[in-house]
């Protein structure tokens, strides 16, 4: 049988390739016919969410009448998918985009968000039955089936008695959330952009929405549990924060800009695996709220990697007016060959933001002002504009080892204060967000617990231990839960966010791996950094970057740049107050 060749697609009509399955029993071969449509004629077809699997082509397929290789997962989800008696068409990647034709692959991955929202459902396979998958999957069904779909509530969870599920199907699901469809990139767009959506592994099947209630109902039965248990064993966490975009439809406009920015898409879903690096980028476009259609940066499979993360990193400073991408840099290996202030998005970080990227929170150490940066042609060294603040002349690997902080009960007594006016507000809620409240009460109840037992601490230092997760969870459950909760929590609903004082508090470190070591400079600021500060590196606030950064000198007068650092004395704006009343001056960094 002669091999498969592809025939152009008619760029001008806008067209696509759906792929036409035919009918037939599990003992007949697949056949399947590729049929050119423009998109514009609204054709009725489901697209298929899947991962390749194994890189080796090893499944055979005929594809109008030739012979076509396709991955043993893709060939076992034509099987399964293949209806006995009617023809079934899908759009499927691997086969309707020519793979070998670059110019093809940019232009069809622009259009790829749209056809997806534009299929009539999407598909999920999550590959055949395997590892007591059927268990795992009537486990979802019956966990998920307690919501009303109508309501699509994330309360509801909270609400839910509890549902009988066996320790084996614990375990069942702990390996169904740990298959590889859960880590590739391309599906947050692919489920993201359709209403309909139904999810199949093996024989069994459930609507996304069911899928995702269970979600929901799996993280906060999690959180009931007290100390290690099969559910917190499960896994879930990949599968809760997947289902999670599902709620951005029913966010207000602000939250669902914020939460859904190209930058903070990218930092959230930096896990996510990808074959091609570039993907780590491309992936995410079509499904960014600030990413116009008409946008200079798209996707361009024929440049370098190195060259696609440059270029965003101009596109987005340029776009924003602000630094805060340099946040995401560390000092990596030579991979990619990348300039320090250029991310490495084909590597998960190994460390979080100290200041979330889409904080609520009015912190921003530049103040209002807006990046001035530019690089020289034919340069890979970015020049900005920034203050100098002072060198870093003392390091520990532990933020708890000052002997210089401040009376441990002056900061207890403040920050009980708050926790007993936030008790106040609280307290007159009515029943319909009463589960909320009590997520405050306990959050409330562990500070100031935590505060009594840290014994001394600075300022500075309690943000260390003080979780951003919790704080931006409850920030963006608010949209859920009705004036009451904004005004019990401090939050306008238009407008930037007033934040109660013992909000504050929480403002600026998540949890995670990697330790945060406290740093003294010159002038005797501490500060703190999950980076690796070094004697000799300095503290700079470049314009438009809500943080301060590490800078190391190297020779003529360039910079590396190290990652970003927690001062408190800097976070507030204070060092373009300095330069206003002439104390301090802008000048350029060359960052290489």
């Amino acid at each position: 049988m002669p091999s498969f060749v592809y025939t152009p697609l008619d760029d001008d009509r806008h067209c696509v390739r759906l792929l036409i399955i035919k009918p037939g029993s599990s003992s007949v071969a697949i056949d399947c016919h590729l049929v050119q449509v423009p998109l514009g004629d609204r054709p009725s077809y489901e697209a298929l969410s899947y991962t390749w699997g194994s890189s080796e082509f090893t499944s055979s397929i005929s594809l109008n009448g030739t012979d076509f290789q396709v991955t043993p997962n893709l060939g076992s989800a034509l099987k399964r998918l293949r209806l006995d008696n009617e023809d079934r068409m899908m759009w499927i990647d691997a086969i309707c985009i020519d793979q070998a034709n670059i110019a093809e692959k940019n232009q069809q991955v622009q259009q790829m968000h749209r056809i997806y929202q534009s299929a009539s459902r999407v598909v999920v396979w999550l590959g055949p039955e395997a590892d007591d998958s059927n268990l795992a999957m009537a486990a979802i069904e019956k966990m998920g089936s307690s919501f009303d779909s109508a309501t699509m509530r994330l309360e509801d969870a909270c609400n839910v008695p509890d549902v009988d599920i066996s320790d084996t199907a614990w375990q069942a699901l702990g390996r169904l959330f740990r298959r590889s469809w859960y880590k590739r990139i391309w599906i947050l767009q692919e489920v993201s952009a359709s209403e309909n959506v139904i999810v199949v592994c093996g024989p069994q099947s459930v609507p996304w929405t069911t899928f995702c209630f269970a979600g929901f109902y799996i993280h906060y039965r999690a959180g009931r549990e007290p100390g290690p248990s099969p559910i917190k064993d499960s896994g879930y966490e990949a599968h809760f924060t997947l289902c999670s975009i599902m709620f951005n439809r029913t966010m207000s406009e602000d939250s669902r800009r914020r939460e859904t920015g190209l930058l903070r898409l990218l930092t959230q879903f930096r896990h996510c695996e990808a074959t091609n690096p570039k993907d780590k980028v491309y992936a995410l476009l079509g499904m960014a709220s600030d990413m116009p259609d008409d946008a200079d940066f798209k996707p361009n499979y024929a440049k370098p990697v190195a060259e696609v993360y440059q270029d965003l990193v101009e596109f987005i400073v340029t776009k924003d007016r602000n630094l805060d991408i340099l946040r995401a840099c560390e000092i990596s290996g030579p991979e990619h060959d990348l300039p320090s202030w250029v991310p490495d998005w084909s590597r998960a970080s190994s460390y979080q933001a100290l200041h979330s990227f889409a904080s609520t929170l009015p912190n921003s150490a530049s103040g209002n002002s807006v990046a001035v940066t530019h690089i020289p042609e034919g340069s890979s060294t970015l020049v900005a504009q920034g203050v100098y603040v002072d060198i870093v002349i003392e390091i520990s690997d532990s933020p708890m080892s000052t002997s210089d902080a401040a009376p441990r009960d002056s900061l207890v007594e403040r920050i009980t204060d708050d926790i007993e006016r936030l008790r106040d507000d609280i307290e007159p809620l009515t029943d319909d967000v009463k589960p909320l409240t009590d997520d405050i009460k306990r959050l409330t109840d562990g500070i100031e617990r935590l505060a009594n037992n840290i014994g001394r601490l600075t300022d500075n230092i309690i943000t260390n231990v003080l979780t951003d997760n919790i704080i931006n969870n409850v920030l963006n459950a608010v949209d859920t839960h009705g004036p009451a909760i904004r005004t019990a929590t401090g939050i306008s609903s238009d407008g930037p966010p007033v934040p109660v004082s013992s909000v504050r508090y929480m403002s600026d470190f998540s949890p995670n791996p990697r330790p945060i070591s406290s740093f003294w400079t010159d002038t005797r600021l501490l500060g703190t950094t999950q980076a690796s500060p070094m004697y000799g590196d300095i503290v700079c606030v470049l314009l438009g970057c809500s943080v301060p950064l590490i800078l190391r000198p190297q020779e003529d007068d360039v910079y590396l740049l190290v990652g970003e650092a927690r001062i408190a004395a800097l976070m507030f704006g204070g060092v373009m107050k300095d330069v206003e009343e002439g104390r301090k001056t802008v000048r350029e960094f060359h960052i290489v």
